[in-house]
């Protein structure tokens, strides 16, 4: 159940239990999106809403990116999530991210709370925190090691031990309710792991992937389960439902965001941007044979809008403006490209700082052999901007620049995004 009581989250349950058309807008990474071909444990949640609360109205929304940080999500919260939601669920894991960005990461998730509640003061927030990355590889690798599992275990439960333990004192400071994994299975994990009949990890391999990441299938059966036992339970709670029912909008569902996104203080602070298609406009200084185009998918008819080069030689520039008290600590940056990945047409471009910046020159392949599209990654790392360029409307200058070189014998190259200004999982 929810480490932590929040009144707003009873009056949308209660709505939905009764069956008052309700929308529950999911927000994650690829654990919410699903990994590969595998589904999400989002699809569940509707028909398990359905065998618990019978009378249930109920749309589920899934928004995030694969391999999003929550610093990644804080600065795209205002885009990638188009839902104006009754209920949010916010999902966060860690996937190698080093200590030493958690103090970024906890003003990313407060930013992303604010940012949601902003839509609707009525709207209740549920952070999600799946069992932590670190911990599944810390048993597996006491499990190969012949290690100490029950220490290992009770590492893993620390309030200040991954990701989850932070989101865990984020909820209990701003009493925001939280389902996290890690605290619903304690009792199972310390249990197989004193145990001596070597049960931690056929218990690990029943909901953890192997990747240590991803849940397997009665992994997002276990997500789901929480979740709706979560909003099962804040329904049931005690409190005055009269004040929900006066609290009641006219409509819920189908309603989309305003127009005027909230970014919140973390995207202002940090100068986060989070640009896809149309919204590239603006950081491109000069380009020279890129155009903007809306592709379609074949299966889907999704629209696909991004900046498609052709030809060799076709460069594109973009202005690159991290905070200024960043640049005058003379700390390096990071510079961030979403690029299409394809079996067909696809070229590779070259990646660097041309001006008032430097940083290693990289090179992007898009072609790849498996017979898949797919949107990946491309970092330019220890991004350093001149000191005495703080401050200017653009102080460092970015170029990505079509090769000649290609495996497909073709050149396309398409842009689907840029990110900057938070630290994102390695690619």
């Amino acid at each position: 159940m929810p480490l932590a009581h929040d009144a707003t989250l009873r009056c949308p349950t209660i709505r939905l239990a009764a069956g008052i058309p309700t929308t529950i807008a999911f927000f994650g990474s690829s654990i919410t999106m699903g990994h590969k071909n595998q589904g999400s444990f989002t699809g569940l949640i509707k028909p398990s809403l359905a065998a618990k609360m019978q009378s249930t109205n109920v749309t589920v929304a899934t928004h995030g990116y694969p391999g999003a940080t929550p610093m990644f999500l804080a600065a795209c919260v205002h885009r990638m999530v188009p839902t104006r939601a009754d209920i949010y669920v916010v999902e966060s894991v860690d996937n190698m991210m080093p200590e030493s960005a958690w103090p970024e990461a906890r003003d990313a998730v407060e930013s992303i709370v604010t940012a949601l509640r902003a839509r609707s003061p009525k709207a209740a927030v549920l952070l999600l925190a799946p069992f932590p990355v670190s911990c599944t590889r810390l048993l597996r690798k006491q499990l190969r090691e012949n290690g100490d599992l029950l220490a290992a275990a009770r590492k893993c439960l620390r309030p200040d031990y991954s990701l989850a333990g932070m989101l865990e004192g984020i909820a209990q400071a701003a009493r925001v309710p939280i389902v996290s994994v890690r605290q619903e299975l304690a009792v199972p994990l310390l249990a197989h792991a004193a145990s001596r009949n070597g049960t931690l990890g056929p218990w690990l391999d029943s909901f953890v992937a192997g990747d240590d990441v991803h849940p397997n299938l009665p992994g997002r059966h276990l997500l789901a389960k929480l979740v709706v036992d979560a909003l099962v339970t804040a329904a049931a709670g005690r409190g005055g439902a009269r004040s929900c029912w006066r609290l009641l909008p006219p409509a819920t569902q189908n309603r989309s965001a305003s127009s005027s996104h909230v970014y919140g203080a973390f995207a202002k602070e940090t100068n986060a941007v989070c640009a896809f298609g149309e919204e590239l406009r603006p950081l491109i200084r000069r380009s020279e044979g890129w155009h903007h185009v809306v592709e379609r998918s074949e299966h889907t008819n999704h629209s696909k809008p991004g900046f498609v080069a052709r030809r060799p030689g076709s460069t594109i520039d973009f202005c690159f403006a991290p905070p200024v008290a960043a640049v005058k600590r003379k700390e390096t940056m990071e510079w961030t490209a979403v690029y299409l990945q394809s079996y067909r047409h696809m070229g590779a471009v070259q990646a660097g700082c041309i001006e008032g910046c430097t940083c290693a020159v990289r090179t992007w392949d898009a072609h790849i052999t498996r017979r898949v599209s797919q949107s990946v990654l491309g970092k330019l790392k220890r991004v350093r901007v001149q000191e005495e360029r703080a401050g200017d409307a653009c102080p460092c200058v970015i170029r990505l620049k079509v090769l000649d070189a290609t495996e497909s014998g073709e050149h396309k190259f398409k842009l689907v995004g840029v990110l900057t200004g938070f630290y994102a999982y390695r690619g």
